[in-house]
């Protein structure tokens, strides 16, 4: 239903759709971040190796921080097995001198996740 507005109050009302679209953006794209983190969480919990299970049970996700306009979200692994992250992604020297097998499962999984981020919140922008 259009609305008419005197010319005086164009400003007012213009300010006032901007404040509504701007809100219902601000919301969706703190609901897509949630989605998008619990998600990469699961998926790195999935795709991490498995030997006593100390590592996946370490894994956590955290708010670090959250204002009305953004939300930030932290994948880590908890204490002590936070050592373990970097030397089971990558290939490293073992002490014999050959190298260690790699466990790709955090790299890959936060590509995903960044790339999903970034489509979410195109939809929501042109969406509204």
């Amino acid at each position: 239903m259009a609305q008419t507005v005197k010319i005086e109050g164009l400003a007012a009302a213009v300010d006032d759709i901007l404040a509504v679209y701007g809100t219902a953006v601000t919301d969706g794209i703190k609901r897509a971040v949630d989605d998008v983190a619990k998600e990469m969480s699961e998926n790195i919990k999935r795709d991490a190796p498995e030997r006593t299970g100390r590592y996946k049970k370490a894994m956590k996700l955290r708010t670090l921080s959250e204002t009305s306009y953004y939300r930030i979200k932290q994948w880590y692994v908890g204490t002590p097995e936070h050592r373990k992250s970097h030397l089971l992604e990558r290939p490293h020297r073992t002490r014999s001198g050959g190298k260690s097998r790699a466990f790709p499962h955090i790299e890959k999984n936060a590509e995903a996740a960044e790339k999903s981020l970034l489509k979410k919140t195109e939809e929501i922008i042109t969406n509204g």
